[in-house]
C-alpha cells in the first residue's frame, strides 16, 4: 500500500478508492474539506443504497457489516465497506493493521474507534455497472468474522 510512502514523505492524508470505477473523483474536494476536521472521512452510500440499484449480496453485506461495526464502535458507521476514504497519515502511524484483504476496511474503522479517532462521512452515489465482485463470499466472510472476534477478545 501507499500508506508507508505517504508517511515517509510527511503527507498529511491519503485518499483511497476502489479500482472498479464506482467512486467519482469529482467528490475528492469534499473529502479534502472534511479531513481538515476529522481523522478519517468515509464515503457513505447509505442514503442511496437500495435493492433496486445494488446487488442483493452487496446490499446485505454492507448493512450487516455496518450494523455490527457500529455496535462494536458504539458509533453509527454509515458505510463500513466503502473503499472511498480520506485518512490522515497519523492514523496509520498509530494503528497496527494485520489484514490485507477486504476486511482491512473494517479493521481500520474498528481500531480507529478504539483509539478515539474522529470519523466523518461524505455522501457518495451508488454506482454498480454489473461488474463481478472479487469478494469470495465464503472465505472473505470467514476472514471478517475472524477479525471481529479477534478484536472483540482483545478489547
Amino acid at each position: 500500500m501507499g500508506f508507508k510512502y505517504a508517511i515517509e514523505n510527511n503527507y498529511f492524508a491519503c485518499i483511497t478508492m476502489d479500482a472498479d470505477g464506482q467512486h467519482p473523483i469529482e467528490l475528492i474536494p469534499k473529502f479534502i474539506e472534511k479531513i481538515n476536521y476529522a481523522d478519517i472521512v468515509i464515503g457513505s452510500r447509505r442514503n442511496f443504497m437500495n435493492l433496486k440499484n445494488t446487488p442483493m449480496g452487496r446490499y446485505l453485506s454492507n448493512r450487516l457489516n455496518s450494523t455490527f461495526i457500529s455496535i462494536v464502535c458504539s458509533k453509527l458507521i454509515l458505510d463500513a465497506l466503502s473503499g472511498y476514504r480520506a485518512i490522515r497519515c497519523e492514523v496509520f502511524e498509530k494503528l497496527t493493521l494485520k489484514s490485507n484483504r477486504f476486511e482491512l476496511e473494517a479493521e481500520i474503522i474498528i481500531k480507529a474507534c478504539i483509539y478515539k479517532f474522529k470519523i466523518d462521512f461524505v455522501e457518495i452515489p451508488v454506482i454498480y455497472q454489473g461488474e463481478k465482485s472479487h469478494i469470495n463470499k465464503f472465505l472473505d466472510t470467514l476472514r471478517a468474522l475472524k477479525l471481529y472476534f479477534t478484536i472483540l477478545l482483545n478489547l
